[in-house]
């Protein structure tokens, strides 16, 4: 097993939005699917997450600005804020 790889994800999950107590896999997953891809629709999540639509509507509040403010809607794209996306480029620069 490649050790270094394992402790970098660890650092991911401490560091960024898993270390919320309140953040679920899933909630963690539909972040890390914004950052991979810039910002997605609601119903891409879902479809990528495998749950519905008011399920990922639901998380929004929790993830965006009143939440975590990890996640933020512009338009019809759900995309990821700029604090995560550059936090998460300083643990993986080394990757």
């Amino acid at each position: 097993m490649n050790t270094k790889a394992l402790d970098k994800l660890i650092d991911v999950v401490e560091r960024t939005v898993g270390a919320y107590e309140q953040v679920t896999c899933k909630q963690f997953l539909m972040v890390l699917y914004a950052i991979q891809t810039g910002g997605m629709t609601q119903k891409e999540l879902a479809n990528r997450v495998g749950v519905d639509q008011g399920t990922v509507s639901r998380n929004l509040k929790i993830l965006g600005p009143e939440g975590t403010g990890c996640l933020y809607k512009d338009g019809n794209l759900v995309k990821p804020s700029e604090k995560v996306v550059s936090g998460l480029a300083e643990i993986l620069q080394d990757f």
